[in-house]
């Protein structure tokens, strides 16, 4: 009987197919967590922008063994947060941090996931935001929550905190905002008026490369104003009738006429630490912050020397501390002559540290 040889493309053939059904074997093997969920993915109706959304996962130990739960989470962002209810341990719910856990699921217990997605810890403009959380098992593969949500936002504010810093108690300061139509296309922003004592005006604007509604926001502070922190909320309502309200927050200090920077200096001999910058600042208008006397905090010990870099509305200084150096310390004040009749002179508090 004559033998024939077998084309090299037989070969190649054969191969190919051992290697076709390799891959098929190696596919279907692929391992299966222990627990299943329901539902697979956490779908959220739309959500007005600022409000909160909850939903739940189910996770039932389907493995026939015990399941050893090392962590859940960690969470994508600051606006998710979760807890953990095991329904037949009772109804106590555990915060979810993404830490360890270590919470061993008996064969067909189930443990509830519940959800919350914060609409309003988002500063970026969003419409649709999908996440996950990982599940991380002790001896099994791990698995993946999945949820998704569209969030309806209408407009955008920028800032959504106006921060005024140092301002005047009576300095009337400024603060803007701009609120900009994002999943709406057209909407009315008409505020003007006095809230919490501050005046408001919107006026509409037009931004480059935007075609849609937009509003500049105007805040300026009331005529006098307490000294000391100040954070005041502003909400405001569109002519949309399903949108969330326009919301912005202003904060600062509000400081005297004229005040000193920093209220108190500190000085460390045993570290030869004899040198502090204060500065003084005005914010009563057509005042000039004053000039001090350095003849003045000679007698005190201290040498000042005026800055260059100061200008109409605050000047700075060099303090060095050149007298004696007491072994147990010393506190003081210095007066500061301002020449400014409704605020004569501010104080400057100095500690001088003692010996080590």
């Amino acid at each position: 009987m004559r033998v024939y040889p077998i084309p090299s493309t037989i070969f190649f053939l054969v191969a190919l197919i051992s290697s076709s059904c390799q891959k098929q074997e190696v596919m279907t093997a692929l391992p299966i967590p222990p627990l299943t969920a329901s539902p697979q993915r956490l779908q959220f109706d739309t959500i007005q922008y600022g409000q909160r959304a909850t939903g739940t996962w189910v996770l039932n130990n389907t493995s026939g063994q015990d399941v050893v739960i090392r962590r859940i989470g960690p969470f994508s962002c600051q606006c998710v947060s979760a807890n953990l209810r095991l329904p037949e341990r009772g109804d106590s719910l555990q915060a979810l941090r993404g830490d360890i856990i270590n919470l061993t699921l008996h064969p067909n217990e189930t443990a509830e996931i519940i959800f919350t997605l914060d609409t309003a810890r988002y500063r970026k403009p969003v419409s649709r935001k999908i996440g996950s959380i990982p599940i991380v098992f002790a001896n099994h593969p791990g698995m993946v929550l999945e949820w998704a949500a569209d969030i309806y936002t209408p407009f955008v504010v920028s800032p959504w905190s106006i921060q005024f810093g140092n301002i005047g108690l009576r300095q009337q300061a400024t603060g803007r905002a701009v609120v900009a139509a994002h999943d709406a296309n057209e909407f009315i922003l008409d505020i003007d008026g006095e809230y919490h004592d501050w005046n408001v005006k919107s006026n509409a604007v037009q931004i480059e490369g935007h075609s849609r509604s937009a509003y500049e926001l105007i805040f300026t502070a009331p005529e006098e104003m307490p000294e000391g922190p100040f954070s005041q909320n502003f909400i405001f309502n569109t002519n949309l009738s399903n949108a969330p309200a326009v919301k912005v927050n202003v904060q600062g200090v509000a400081r005297p006429d004229i005040y000193v920077q920093p209220q108190r200096l500190l000085f460390d001999p045993s570290r030869e630490k004899f040198v502090q910058e204060f500065v003084i600042a005005q914010t009563a208008s057509g005042q000039q912050p004053p000039k001090l006397n350095s003849d003045a905090f000679l007698a005190e010990g201290f040498r000042l020397e005026y800055l260059s870099r100061s200008d109409d509305t605050v000047s700075f200084y060099k303090i060095r501390y050149i007298g004696e150096q007491q072994p147990q310390g010393n506190n003081g004040t210095l007066t500061i002559e301002t020449g400014y009749d409704m605020q004569p002179s501010v104080q400057l508090g100095y500690t001088i540290l003692p010996q080590r």
